[in-house]
């Protein structure tokens, strides 16, 4: 998310933002204690807009980018 003079937009507004829904279900239950503050801010608004998607199964995103097989605490994949 970038701070414009309209508020917080999306940096890329062609992406689509990747999260495991693991990962999701930990950190965003602690959106409102320090340090995950940010998330209200610079994460949460994107799935509003509709550009967060959550996935909690092996995925292929292209033939050279897979992600990991073992569980990762945190994931940002960006496609623009």
């Amino acid at each position: 998310m970038t701070n414009s003079v309209d508020g917080w937009k999306p940096t890329f507004e062609n992406a689509k933002y990747m999260v495991h829904q693991k990962d999701w279900d930990l950190f965003g239950a602690r959106i409102n204690t320090e340090p995950f503050e940010y998330l209200k801010e610079q994460v949460y608004p994107l799935l509003g807009l509709g550009l967060l998607n959550f996935f909690s199964t092996d995925i292929n995103l292209t033939e050279k980018f897979q992600p990991s097989k073992h569980p990762v605490i945190h994931r940002d994949i960006q496609a623009c």
